[in-house]
């Protein structure tokens, strides 16, 4: 169920899963959601921030309307939101509970989206030699609005079973690459043999997988460096030298792959030296604001699909709820990061390491929805809040 929850995004299925698997483990312990609601209790900004998503977006639908602005399609924000406060909330809570109370050690929450990460990856690898099964699974889970869009592609990427093959998808098995990485460097050598199947995943999917990856390697680098055994960390990294070398070898076979990638190195180093070419010269392109009293309330316009669209997250929010919205929004997540802080430094590292990345994606897309990210960066808080606060007013005797 996690699998499905985490990589399918499609209609109410999202509302549907979350649903049925609160509803299991409310049945399977009824102490969980006197636990839930505690938690809401003593943390009451959550409630604030939805109704104040909600009012905010019923006024502001209100003067699209009074204006003739009104646009069907702007209901997608107010989507967005009831799926992270009532789907990605409520399920990340539950899971945690359901994992922290069956788990006899910390890392099996980790282990448990470890193992998601290795089912993605199973497919990925199938799909990427079997066709077959690779047009059943595309097939199955993108939306029929971006079929035609995203069959331009279909040459090169989109492997696996994901609702965001080209973006949340690869940025989360970056993540698990990362920490499986981390694992093999700190305890076990098990989780070193997944890594490079994560990167193959990464790599035929979207480059800004590997973009997050870098990011998160400079970020944790120190760490690694300090607390890990220095010569088991660095015939770790000669080995994924020695994939990424076999994987550039192997890219010469496949020439769509091969531009796709090369491309996309030559465009960051461009980048690095001030000029946008290729994907950040479109970007630029879709750096757009409005002016006046739209800058910090918006225009109410959904820009993804107007006829100068941004896929840009930060323009998309700008536009639409000005900056009002956008740092309401970015505030919201920053809450649980501050929040972590008081839950050890385990979990905010991770919880703040994976918001920077909801944070650097957010400029290829619109991040701060239900994810595979977001999704985690929840769990994550939730287990450790259960780990240091549970049993000061959660626990009843049964």
């Amino acid at each position: 169920m996690l699998f499905f929850y985490l990589f399918f995004n499609g209609g109410g299925v999202g509302f549907f899963l979350s649903s049925m698997f609160c509803f299991i483990i409310f049945l399977w312990d009824r102490n969980s959601l006197f636990c839930f609601f505690s938690f809401l209790k003593r943390n009451l900004y959550i409630v604030f921030a939805f109704v104040f998503f909600l009012v905010f977006f019923l006024l502001r639908e209100f003067f699209s309307a009074f204006h003739n602005d009104f646009e069907l399609e702007n209901l997608v924000f107010v989507y967005r939101v009831i799926q992270v406060f009532l789907g990605v909330i409520p399920f990340s809570f539950f899971l945690s509970y359901f994992v922290f109370f069956k788990s006899n050690g910390e890392d099996k929450l980790f282990k448990l989206f470890f193992l998601v990460s290795i089912i993605q990856s199973f497919f990925v690898v199938i799909s990427y030699f079997s066709s077959s099964v690779r047009e059943f699974l595309t097939l199955a889970v993108i939306d029929d609005r971006y079929k035609e869009v995203l069959s331009a592609v279909l040459h090169y990427r989109i492997y696996g079973f994901s609702t965001n093959y080209t973006f949340t998808m690869p940025v989360f098995m970056a993540i698990a690459a990362l920490f499986s990485f981390i694992k093999s460097v700190r305890s076990n050598i098990f989780y070193f043999l997944f890594v490079p199947f994560f990167i193959f995943s990464i790599y035929l999917n979207a480059r800004v997988g590997l973009l997050v990856l870098f990011f998160l390697v400079v970020f944790y680098a120190p760490y690694l460096i300090k607390y890990s055994n220095f010569y088991k960390l660095l015939s770790l990294f000669l080995l994924l030298s020695v994939f990424a070398y076999f994987l550039s070898f192997w890219y010469d076979l496949e020439v769509g792959l091969n531009h796709w990638f090369l491309a996309g190195v030559e465009e960051l180093r461009q980048l690095l030296d001030g000029r946008l070419l290729g994907t950040f010269s479109v970007l630029g392109d879709m750096f757009f604001i409005p002016d006046g009293w739209g800058l910090l309330f918006g225009d109410g316009v959904n820009v993804f699909h107007a006829e100068r669209n941004s896929d840009v997250g930060y323009i998309i929010s700008i536009n639409y709820g000005g900056l009002f919205y956008l740092l309401m929004l970015l505030g919201f997540y920053f809450l649980f990061v501050f929040n972590s802080l008081y839950l050890g430094k385990q979990c905010f590292w991770v919880v703040f390491s994976v918001f920077l990345c909801l944070i650097l994606i957010n400029f290829k897309g619109d991040a701060f929805y239900r994810n595979e990210v977001t999704t985690l960066f929840f769990s994550v808080f939730f287990y450790f809040y259960f780990k240091y606060n549970f049993f000061c007013y959660c626990h009843i005797s049964k």
